[in-house]
């Protein structure tokens, strides 16, 4: 081809083999290019539309995907709260109910004192730490020895206390409140250090404490806020209830001492992520909980810390107020808010027995972590995907480019075979047109190709002998036609030899001049002429 091409640029005179080598080749590779060039862009546009698709689908799934994620990760967050409110609501019921049954108690000892033996009472300074506790207190103006049998009647709840306090965790301190102002306690000091330990003092005004009140006016269980535990630096709330007498007016008030310590044990059970944590905000907006345990202080001055003189609600933080704002009013949902300047998902979920409110926060970030992880892996994925794509269009274009090698090549094979098919044929007539041309009318062409050469091949056979004929013809006539025009132009000599050829024929006539020629109209004429002079007076022509 390149040879081809070489000569065809010095010298535009091609045999025929040559321009059916170049005509076939130029028709090969030009199909090939269109083929090749049509086959790349359509493999670059399923690539392009791979990749697109690719991407789209990425792009989709990823968003799906994170949409999906994300809402289950709220949902579970929901759900983790909404189980935990029940799990509080659980216990706070139960220690209702164990208030409730201390009270009935406290009745039927009222009712059937008779039925009861004594009981002795300890005093406070005799309570140990790590031991349950059984001890009397009273207000200061009390008189013990007016009121020893009430005191050792009422001291047969001790089991009932007892039983409170072992039972459920979230009590650390059972008692009764007689309306003659003696309380009959319980502590739960299992846990306490002795370096720690601070024994109750002896006096103790119940009936003034407002959970007593509160229970009386109310006459029937009650919770109360929360505050600080008596004698304790922690927090908690009381939960009482009023017990009667036989004659239906109220004897006094059974209350058991939650320390919200203890809610917070249960509370970080909770399994959450890095920042996340919890809070329970109370029918005021104030924060009594935080699993950080965090209480506010002048180092401290979060927004969901430990406040008891704070109500959330009136934040300048909009979304966080609002927040809370729903949870007092009991309604349970997740929203995004803005907690100490970050943002959060908070789940919350009302705590009916109390009217407090559980919450659960997670800082936005840590619920995008994942949703970014699954949007890299399907980013990798896509990419990875894209990666063996150019790879497999790498190897399809070497192979390709391989294939219209070896196409050429066997083009260029194939073509030679043809061409030499058709063109020797060519060749052996040109050969044989030659030397007929040269006068070699004995030259007879032996070509079998069965087509128009072939048939060409005998017409020139056929003419070869045709002009051998007529060069034999052709060469009697010529004989034939020099004899006859040698004895015509003796006979022209014979005529022309008869006519006058000397002029001026009288060369002492002066008065006239003669003179004349004859043309034949062939070799020779039928016409002759003469003149001569008759006399001195009379001239003859004829």
């Amino acid at each position: 081809m390149i040879e081809l091409l070489k000569k065809f640029k010095t010298n535009n005179r091609l045999n025929i083999k040559q321009r059916m080598m170049l005509i076939v080749l130029s028709i090969s590779i030009t199909t090939l290019i269109i083929l090749s060039a049509v086959s790349f862009y359509g493999m670059i546009g399923s690539k392009n539309m791979a990749i697109e698709t690719g991407d789209e689908i990425g792009r989709e799934s990823s968003e799906n995907s994170s949409k999906i994620l994300e809402e289950q990760m709220k949902s579970e967050l929901t759900k983790l709260t909404i189980d935990k409110a029940d799990d509080i609501n659980h216990r706070m019921n139960d220690l209702a109910h164990e208030v409730e049954l201390i009270a009935d108690e406290m009745h039927e000892i009222s009712v059937h004192s008779s039925r009861f033996l004594p009981q002795k009472v300890n005093e406070p300074d005799q309570i140990q730490a790590g031991k349950i506790g059984f001890y009397i207190q009273h207000s200061a103006d009390f008189d013990r020895t007016s009121f020893t049998n009430e005191i050792a009647t009422t001291a047969n709840i001790q089991d009932f206390l007892i039983h409170a306090v072992k039972m459920n965790s979230m009590v650390n301190s059972v008692f009764v409140a007689s309306k003659y102002n003696f309380t009959l306690s319980v502590d739960d000091n299992r846990d306490k250090n002795p370096n720690d330990y601070q024994t109750p003092p002896l006096i103790y005004n119940a009936l003034a404490s407002d959970w007593y009140q509160k229970a009386i006016s109310d006459k029937k269980l009650i919770f109360t806020n929360a505050r600080k535990v008596i004698f304790s630096k922690n927090f908690g709330m009381f939960c009482a209830a009023p017990y009667f007498d036989v004659n239906g007016e109220i004897a006094g008030v059974a209350a058991a001492q939650a320390s919200l310590e203890r809610i917070n044990k249960m509370v970080d059970e909770i399994e959450l992520y890095n920042t996340g944590f919890c809070f329970i905000v109370d029918n005021l907006g104030r924060v009594i909980l935080n699993s950080n345990n965090k209480v506010y202080s002048d180092d401290n001055p979060s927004e969901v810390a430990v406040n008891l003189d704070i109500d959330i609600r009136k934040l300048e933080n909009i979304n966080l107020a609002n927040a809370a704002q729903k949870m007092v009013e009991g309604e349970k949902g997740i929203i995004e808010v803005t907690i100490d300047g970050k943002n959060h998902y908070l789940a919350y979920a009302p705590i009916e027995a109390t009217n407090w409110s559980f919450a659960a926060a997670i800082e936005e970030n840590e619920i995008v972590e994942p949703v970014l992880k699954n949007e890299k892996i399907i980013e990798n994925v896509t990419n990875e995907n894209i990666s063996k794509l150019n790879k497999h269009m790498f190897y399809t274009t070497s192979f390709m480019t391989i294939f219209v090698l070896i196409l050429i090549a066997s083009v260029t094979y194939i073509g030679r075979r043809l061409s030499n098919h058709f063109v020797e044929p060519i060749h052996e007539l040109s050969e044989g047109v030659r030397k007929i041309a040269s006068g070699d009318l004995d030259e007879k062409l032996d070509i079998k190709t069965g087509d128009e050469i072939e048939h060409l091949a005998v017409g020139f056979n056929a003419m070869t002998d045709e002009l051998k004929t007529y060069m034999k013809n052709l060469t009697k006539i010529t004989a034939e036609k020099e004899r006859i025009a040698t004895e015509l132009d003796v006979a022209k000599n014979i005529q022309t030899s008869m006519l006058p050829n000397n002029f001026p024929p009288f060369p002492d006539k002066k008065e006239f001049d003669i003179y004349a020629t004859m043309n034949a109209a062939k070799e020779v004429g039928g016409d002759f002429y003469d003149f001569y002079l008759l006399d001195e007076n009379h001239l003859v022509v004829k």
